[in-house]
């Protein structure tokens, strides 16, 4: 074999070099971050479950992103989360989800992605998640610190979950607890105080 016929097939066999399109499936992810947060929507705190969501579901630059919000949380919330789709919600009951849900034609969903990230626990997605299954979209909910209804659980074909999430929001409800707490024990204290101290009655109403 010549040089030349040597050299040409090393080159042949040297891998080629340049940027190459993932090959994991486009993921739609819908987040409803009160729930990951358990209502609990500051701005470090944003930013620490947003890390770990995007670790856990191994979040890609080529996904699309829909966070909701109510809007009295929207300024800390998309503060923390640039280069999202940002979507929010009425002030109130399932404010923030059903805007959620509104924000997602099924047929768009189905046409542009190849599954679903569904980011909550809330029942109210239950019919969403059913109706991106019916597409052939599979649904994995992603679990965080908030409640997670057992009728959404199910509707869902697994399940991946934010543990660091929950341990922050179980600190953060035993803190108050503790606090609440210390607040019952200074008014009984308070109270005991402005007790006579021998035990007698109201003067006032001593001789009735």
């Amino acid at each position: 074999m010549t040089k030349m016929e040597t050299t040409v097939k090393i080159a042949q066999r040297r891998p080629r070099v340049g940027r190459h399109r993932s090959t994991r499936p486009r993921t739609l992810h819908l987040v409803d971050l009160e729930n990951l947060l358990a209502g609990r929507v500051i701005g470090e705190d944003v930013a620490d479950v947003w890390a770990e969501y995007s670790r856990v579901t191994a979040l890609h630059r080529d996904d699309h992103v829909v966070v909701s919000v109510a809007k009295r949380h929207a300024e800390a919330a998309f503060f923390a989360l640039p280069g999202v789709q940002r979507v929010i919600g009425a002030d109130g009951p399932d404010g923030a989800d059903i805007a959620l849900i509104d924000a997602v034609p099924i047929g768009w969903a189905a046409s542009r992605f190849a599954q679903v990230m569904l980011a909550s626990g809330d029942h109210i997605f239950g019919d969403i998640a059913s109706r991106l299954r019916a597409e052939g979209l599979p649904v994995a909910q992603v679990i965080g610190a908030g409640t997670a209804a057992y009728e959404l659980y199910l509707r869902c074909d697994s399940q991946l979950y934010l543990p660091q999430a929950q341990r922050r929001a179980q600190r953060a409800a035993q803190r108050l607890l503790d606090r609440k707490s210390a607040f019952e024990r200074m008014r009984s204290s308070v109270e005991q105080s402005r007790e006579p101290a021998d035990g007698t009655s109201d003067p006032d109403h001593s001789n009735e």
